[in-house]
């Protein structure tokens, strides 16, 4: 299966290489050797400039080095790299230390060149947000004032490129001579703002940075006034939401520390998160790096104990300490990762479960209670439940290919989603509901609801399924999924990382459907597709659709049937197959039919049971007969498969009429298709924390 690469850094580098600043960092050499410079340096290694064409004699050579007004140490020097720059050579050097204050010096000295070059303002601009990168003026005061006064988020304060030492809280926007502007109040140093100076600031949203520019107006009291923005910048977002742990004591990491052979560094973590945790550190004590590797890194938890390998992502500084903040990059099994992730779910998301065997009649009634059984053939409700009964026991606990939550309202089932493998890499996401009476009785409840299964949702397919790609059908006409899904498009920048489109979507049951017709032209030949006709449709669907989607839907040519695929999910007891079938005229192929199946009780409207055509000659899209003999194979082989029932997702245009009432279809609803990469998903998380949040109120 597939999986996302880390953007790490330099694998042959154990911590990041930071560029020093004038007159903090000097290296002197042997005596009679080249001249010196240090451009840039980390734990164990760095960047020296020489006069050009000089090197070391030897393999090591032991030099001095002096950070800021620290006392001058010695190291190791071990040339492994060189670089011509004109005038100069530049070396790549290994460095080495003996002893805990060489090692304790470098630490404080790396950790504050980080610190000023991660909250440098030039940085934070430099990494725009994909969702709707400026907040424009018309719709900027309700995200002010939501994450301002609602959520009562602190923001930083800048002055040029220099971050102020002082935090800011705004207090609400009010009108002076004609003029909108931000009350604020401000804690630390005040006498440093000028009137009439420009500043920048920085406010913490649900998932990523708010930057924008303000002028200082005036003084009124303890309050301090500020011009409303022109516009916002979204800046920093991350692939999960963070959260303080609360009860003391109730997350601990320990880890052997990677530079002092039998120190053991144990704390609490005050912060956790998907991918991580942070923790409180003693910068002289701990003396870790920014970009250090750790191993053996052990994370004591409510729900168990989880081992695996670090990286030091993060040190930061508020008014007292520090705080340091680790990226999990594996765990020692997929048991302890599965555990950890689970951990963090159910605190990111209070009310919401990950549903397991004993859940699966709970899940049933709240897709009952949200009205989705309303929507599907009522004489099949009965075989329905039952299928359904049947295929989610037996898949709940089977985690590669299926996850389903609730969220109990009152200790009822009032919510419920599920998520599904589709393809190698791709997963779909399907029977989302809240329970009607919830909807009727309760906006704000129904809002907070909804925030936490999209939350949940998001959080699922980046953490807890092993997905590249996700796709979602939804309603057509329900105006909540333009505002869940639509709305939040037209904001995205990036358009090759989605696809979202349309079809009609018609309902054959086998067992009432007229398998054939016979009124086709006797020209028309159907028949399951071979090696060839399989290429021919791959490179047709590989010059016709973005890349996105064939990527997606497997239709490399290796993978367009499927096979390999289908063998690896029989192996897991999960039904997952493709069938092509095309249509050739006079010995020409003129269209395609692609039909999939799979386990019928895992959706109430049958959609891992559905076909659709693909036209390598373009006029057959408008040939009913060709249609008409495809779908006429497509329900034999249905049939054949035992399947009750199938869709076919249609031209969003319509199908025609008397070809599907001559095969027993019906026209059931028109659906939106989002397909999507996972790295819109970060995004797409704060669109919703914020969106909704707003709503809520």
């Amino acid at each position: 299966m597939k999986k996302r690469e880390k953007q790490d850094i330099d694998e042959r580098r154990d911590s990041y290489r930071l560029t020093v600043k004038d007159n903090t960092a000097f290296i002197e050499g042997p005596s009679g050797g080249p001249g010196l410079k240090l451009e840039d340096l980390s734990a164990s290694g760095g960047g020296l400039l020489v006069q050009s064409g000089a090197t070391f004699a030897g393999d090591e050579v032991r030099a001095r080095v002096t950070l800021i007004d620290e006392p001058p140490f010695e190291v190791r020097l071990r040339p492994t790299r060189i670089f011509d720059k004109g005038n100069v050579t530049k070396l790549g050097v290994r460095l080495e230390v003996d002893g805990l204050a060489p090692l304790r010096t470098m630490s404080r000295y790396l950790t504050g060149l980080f610190l000023e070059q991660e909250h440098a303002l030039a940085r934070l601009v430099d990494h725009p947000s994909p969702i709707r990168a400026e907040v424009m003026r018309h719709s900027l005061r309700k995200v002010l004032l939501y994450y301002g006064i609602a959520c009562r988020r602190k923001m930083k304060v800048f002055m040029g490129d220099l971050e102020l030492p002082c935090q800011a809280m705004l207090r609400g926007i009010v009108v002076r001579a004609a003029r909108e502007l931000m009350a604020i109040e401000l804690t630390g140093e005040q006498e440093v703002f000028e009137n009439g100076r420009d500043y920048f600031m920085a406010m913490p949203a649900a998932n990523c940075l708010l930057l924008f520019n303000t002028r200082f107006w005036k003084r009124e009291g303890p309050v301090f006034l500020f011009t409303l923005p022109e516009k916002l910048q979204r800046t920093g977002l991350r692939r999960s939401l963070r959260l303080p742990v609360g009860e003391k004591g109730r997350v601990k990491v320990s880890f052997p520390h990677p530079r002092l052979q039998g120190r053991l560094v144990v704390h609490e973590a005050r912060e956790i998160s998907g991918d991580g945790l942070a923790f409180p550190i003693d910068l002289d004590k701990d003396i870790l790096f920014p970009g250090e590797k750790i191993s053996n890194v052990r994370i004591e938890h409510p729900m168990g104990v989880s081992i695996g390998e670090t990286m030091v992502r993060s040190i930061d500084r508020d008014e007292k300490t520090y705080s340091c903040g680790l990226e999990i990059l594996n765990f020692q099994n997929q048991a302890q990762a599965e555990t950890w992730k689970r951990f963090v779910f159910q605190e990111l998301h209070p009310g919401l479960k990950l549903g397991g065997i004993e859940d699966v009649d709970s899940a049933w009634t709240a897709l009952k209670a949200s009205g989705y059984l309303e929507e599907v053939t009522q004489d099949l409700v009965p075989l329905l439940k039952k299928r359904f009964m049947v295929s989610w026991t037996r898949q709940s606990n089977n985690t590669p290919v299926a996850r389903y939550m609730l969220y109990f309202h009152q200790d009822d089932p009032g919510a419920t989603l599920a998520a599904n493998l589709l393809y190698p890499g791709t997963w779909i996401v399907h029977h989302l509901g809240v329970a009607k009476a919830i909807r009727k009785k309760s906006r704000k409840d129904m809002l907070e609801i909804a925030r936490k299964l999209y939350s949940g949702n998001a959080y699922l397919l980046e953490h807890l399924a092993d997905s590249e790609f996700f796709v979602i059908y939804v309603n057509a006409a329900k105006a909540w999924n333009e505002m869940m899904y639509g709305r939040f498009l037209r904001q995205y920048k990036q358009p090759l990382d989605f696809v979202y489109d349309g079809y009609k979507v018609y309902k054959c049951i086998t067992e009432k459907s007229l398998q054939k017709s016979g009124k086709w032209r006797k020209s028309i030949s159907v028949r399951e597709a071979n090696f060839e006709m399989l290429d021919l449709l791959s490179e047709h669907l590989k010059l016709q659709l973005p890349e996105l989607e064939y990527d997606a839907f497997c239709y490399h040519r290796e993978q367009i049937d499927l096979k390999d695929f289908s063998r690896w999910c029989l192996d897991l007891g999960y039904e997952r197959s493709r069938k092509i079938f095309v249509a050739r005229e006079n010995g020409d192929l003129r269209a395609g039919l692609i039909a999939e199946c799979g386990d019928q009780g895992l959706n109430v409207f049958s959609l891992f049971n559905r076909c659709w055509f693909v036209y390598p000659d373009d006029e057959a899209r408008h040939d009913e007969e060709i249609k008409g003999a495809l779908l006429e194979r497509a329900v034999a082989y249905y049939t054949k498969q035992e399947k009750s029932e199938f869709m076919l997702l249609g031209s969003f245009a319509g199908e025609p009429d008397n070809v599907l009432k001559s095969l027993g279809f019906k026209y059931v609803t028109d659906v939106i298709r989002w397909l999507a990469r996972r790295d819109i998903l970060p995004s797409y998380l704060e669109y919703i924390q914020e969106f909704l949040g707003m709503m809520h109120g």
